[in-house]
């Protein structure tokens, strides 16, 4: 029975007991609890039921609920644990992460061994001990605590997040083509492109098989404040690569129905005068018009003309690039 399993069982169990106070006591338990303490518990029976129920929830908060997996050894662990306890946990523990780190493999083996690694090392302290070590931590180790620990998806997930931000490449390719981590559209735009990880990274991604949809590549691309070299960049990639069109027409709000503009009008919406530079490189199309009838000059002209855009420099020199190529 695993924890959700036990978890409910024990709602289940705290639900049909409050039915069966509430039915023996008309006026409700918890009422009387407060209004007749003295004379609620003057009875007995009224004693023994209070004490049953809490000794029962205290139980329940012990067992089912407080105690999570870090505490139980997996049932498809492959290393070899011993039974032994560990006389003194921390001095242990903090011997057994020194191996680690230094990535003799071999001592640690023999260490889980003869004791067991429950008892000094929790899986959560064997999680933030890799998140903290990513950088110089053996790809071998990491994958010998998860045979002891076998790690939760979602830590796997921010384990994989982290190993994106930090461009450790071994690190994706295992995660994601041998333990079959998939991220979210959400975790993708905000925690990976929206925080600029390095485009090797991105590459790796895709390589082993996590696809990146094109949209939130495009919004990354647009967001000026992710720097115009890494807009470029990826951009390139994405057209190169990915198959992007040059000319796509595409919304950067998310889930929106209308069809946007193009993606030369959309950079120069947003001010992106590196991203514009290179799509007028590339002979990116200046005639797409969007669902109002204009051109990106047009959508320029008229951002100038209300003011309604707060650095009207850049607007400015969009502007006369778009001029020059019109010329």
């Amino acid at each position: 029975m695993n924890s959700v399993s036990k978890k409910l069982l024990s709602l289940v169990l705290l639900a049909s007991l409050a039915s069966h106070c509430t039915t023996m006591y008309p006026k409700g338990l918890f009422s009387n609890l407060l209004t007749n303490f003295t004379s609620f518990f003057k009875k007995p029976k009224n004693v023994a039921i209070t004490l049953g129920a809490a000794c029962i929830c205290a139980l329940v908060c012990k067992f089912w609920i407080f105690k999570g997996a870090d505490s139980k050894k997996p049932d498809d662990s492959k290393v070899e644990i011993g039974s032994q306890q560990a006389e003194k946990p921390r001095t242990y523990r903090k011997e057994f992460l020194v191996v680690c780190f230094k990535g003799d493999l071999q001592e640690a083996r023999q260490m889980v061994r003869q004791v067991d690694p429950f008892s000094f090392l929790s899986s959560l302290q064997a999680f933030k001990f890799i998140s903290k070590n990513i950088c110089t931590l053996d790809l071998n180790v990491i994958k010998f605590l998860d045979e002891i620990y076998s790690f939760e998806k979602r830590k796997l997930k921010d384990l994989l997040i982290q190993a994106c931000q930090k461009n450790k490449e071994e690190l994706i390719a295992w995660l994601v083509a041998d333990k079959k981590i998939v991220l979210k559209r959400c975790y993708i735009s905000r925690r990976i492109l929206g925080q600029r990880c390095p485009l090797e990274s991105i590459k790796c991604l895709e390589k082993n098989g996590h696809s990146l949809d094109n949209n939130l590549i495009l919004i990354a691309v647009l967001d000026y404040d992710n720097g115009g070299d890494y807009s470029v960049d990826l951009l390139k990639w994405a057209i190169e690569k990915k198959g992007v069109d040059k000319n796509q027409c595409f919304n950067p709000r998310p889930y929106a129905r209308e069809k946007g503009p193009s993606l030369l009008q959309n950079a120069c919406l947003k001010g992106n005068v590196p991203v514009v530079k290179y799509l007028l490189s590339i002979g990116a199309d200046t005639a797409v018009v969007d669902s109002q009838g204009d051109t990106p000059l047009q959508a320029v002209q008229s951002m100038l003309c209300h003011h309604i855009y707060k650095n009207s420099l850049k607007l400015k020199e969009i502007e006369a690039l778009l001029l020059a190529k019109q010329a």
